[in-house]
């Protein structure tokens, strides 16, 4: 496919750039190698291939979901530095 000038004023206005005619000009030359190429990989005899979501499998790394029994209070409770009946004490932290 073809770049023109006018696709790539048009392509400028877009993005919001401005280009010199040389920047132009080199720049429809590279977007012309990457759609030759998209075109290349169009001629690919992908059948049988399986489509994919990812090019990298995905697993997750997250442990399953399992429910424990927390400890009893007195035994969160035991090595407290400083505690009353049923909670920790801790210094003010505001006034």
């Amino acid at each position: 496919m073809r770049i023109t000038e006018e696709t790539m004023r048009k392509l400028s206005g877009l993005v919001k750039i401005n280009l010199t005619e040389a920047e132009s000009s080199r720049l429809a030359l590279t977007i012309e190698d990457m759609l030759h190429l998209a075109d290349k990989l169009e001629e690919a005899d992908t059948a049988g291939v399986a489509e994919t979501s990812h090019a990298v499998q995905l697993q997750s790394v997250y442990r399953e979901d399992v429910m424990v029994r927390s400890p009893s209070r007195e035994k969160m409770l035991a090595n407290a530095p400083e505690r009353d009946e049923t909670c920790f004490i801790t210094p003010k932290v505001l006034e």
